[in-house]
């Protein structure tokens, strides 16, 4: 598949702005912000190691995607295009 880019953001001490990359077999979220810790700077998350996958809708209209790892870590972000982006992640892992 085309890699594609969607706007999103992160919880990690606050709410940081950033974007999404999708690839073929993980996706990358990556900031510049300066106040949050160095692994969520640039995230990289790789299909495989994705436990679980939820999409609720937060303060009306703010999708809230939380991804769950199976090392224990979960990591919550908004995601604009949050459909595009549970779309795209079921049919990597089906692969």
């Amino acid at each position: 598949m085309k890699d594609h880019d969607l706007y999103a953001s992160v919880f990690a001490n606050g709410i940081h702005g950033g974007a999404i990359r999708m690839c073929d077999n993980y996706f990358v979220f990556r900031t510049q912000k300066l106040t949050i810790p160095d692994e969520v700077k640039n995230l990289r998350i790789d299909y495989d190691e994705i436990a679980s996958v939820t999409c609720k809708r937060r303060w009306v209209f703010f999708p809230v995607i939380e991804a769950g790892l199976r090392n224990g870590k979960s990591y919550k972000l908004i995601i604009f295009n949050s459909r595009y982006f549970m779309n795209r992640i079921a049919c990597s892992r089906q692969k």
